[in-house]
């Protein structure tokens, strides 16, 4: 997946929201995919001429149960973040609880986008701005390869970075004036 465009895309789609303090929430960097989305939210913050405060960046198990306990952490210093653009949608939904749980709603007091567009982000309340990576396709687009790989053993590897496209509902608000 081109995971660095994407979250250059959600990045600046919460900044064209309106959003200065935007935050990168979840993964850890043992992980390529979120080296990669990090470097996008980081270039789009960059392009932006916006600061960037480490303690909005914050690690954490790319799960809802460890997303939910980590969510203090980006309240723990000032400024804190108005948005977040979080690892993937698992995060994303976990967050969106850590946030409930400090009192504050998600798409109203707090803006957030995922990455995954898995099949809950539109059933969330608030439904999940998130990036989409069309899965069917990429499952047929590497059943293709291996069928070409097993006809021909010999012929060249091939690396295809997969587009993502951003999906806006209802998560990613504009900040509070």
């Amino acid at each position: 997946l081109d995971n660095q465009q994407g979250a250059r895309e959600a990045t600046a789609h919460l900044i064209a929201q309106g959003h200065r303090r935007i935050a990168f929430f979840g993964g850890h960097g043992d992980s390529s995919s979120c080296r990669q989305r990090r470097a996008g939210y980081r270039e789009a913050m960059k392009a932006a001429g916006f600061p960037m405060a480490s303690h909005w960046e914050v690690e954490c198990l790319p799960t809802r149960l460890d997303a939910a306990r980590c969510a203090e952490a980006l309240f723990k210093a000032d400024p804190a973040p108005t948005a977040a653009v979080c690892y993937n949608d698992a995060v994303a939904l976990g967050l969106m609880h850590g946030l409930a749980e400090r009192g504050l709603a998600p798409g109203r007091d707090f803006a957030l986008t995922g990455f995954d567009d898995i099949a809950e982000a539109a059933l969330a309340t608030p439904s999940l701005t998130t990036l989409a990576a069309a899965p069917r396709a990429r499952g047929r687009q590497a059943a293709q390869m291996l069928l070409e790989r097993l006809r021909d053993p010999e012929a060249e590897a091939r690396r295809i970075v997969a587009p993502v496209k951003l999906v806006i509902r209802t998560s990613s608000c504009p900040p509070l004036a």
